[in-house]
């Protein structure tokens, strides 16, 4: 989707080559636990950082075939080159934001931003909890057992019950069904503290 929206190619079908060629090398140089959703966006920069290297580079080995180069009979001029590669740093330098670039992500956010500021808030809110109980852990005892006294002395621990609540009203159960209610409200919280 980026290549073809904001790269614009002469030739839609050259760059989703060249890109499905450029995730298959990822795929096949770099362990399959290094890929899930949390790293997102640090794969498609380190495919941003390939891709702006084989233009640079006028160089891909093409995947099925590593003796051929996808990038010696693609008839990219030399100025639309440089013009992708400047427009690629940027992207590069924009870091996740570089998503926005994309219109139909743009307008969905535009459109229905309640599920991100309900995210943001909620993650801020159990971050500052979290927080408040790490710095007053005493260095021995029963952890789990503090930190329910903790939370409990502090007001906290309505609060973090709220959270839960909120938590298991937005959550699908159909999207997991191998998982048991407690196991998805704990994958849920600790998606939102990574």
């Amino acid at each position: 989707m980026i290549a073809k929206v904001i790269l614009k190619p002469r030739h839609k079908e050259e760059t989703s080559y060249i890109m499905k060629n450029i995730v298959l090398w990822l795929a096949e140089n770099n362990p399959q636990s290094m890929f899930n959703e949390r790293s997102l966006f640090y794969w498609i920069r380190e495919s941003l950082l390939e891709l702006r290297t084989a233009l640079s580079k006028k160089h891909l080995q093409y995947y099925m075939i590593p003796d051929r180069n996808l990038m010696a009979a693609n008839g990219l001029t030399d100025e639309q080159g440089r013009l992708w590669i400047a427009t690629i740093t940027d992207m590069i330098h924009e870091g996740p934001n570089m998503i926005l670039r994309l219109p139909m992500i743009r307008q969905a956010i535009i459109s229905h931003p309640e599920p991100l500021l309900w995210y943001n808030r909620t993650r801020i809110e159990l971050e500052i909890i979290v927080l408040e109980v790490i710095k007053s852990v005493p260095p021995t005892g029963c952890f789990f057992t503090y930190i329910l006294h903790h939370l409990d002395r502090h007001g906290l621990l309505n609060r973090w019950a709220e959270i839960l609540a909120d938590i298991d009203e937005k959550i699908s159960y159909e999207e997991r069904p191998d998982m048991n209610y407690q196991a998805q409200i704990e994958n849920v919280m600790c998606r939102l503290l990574k």
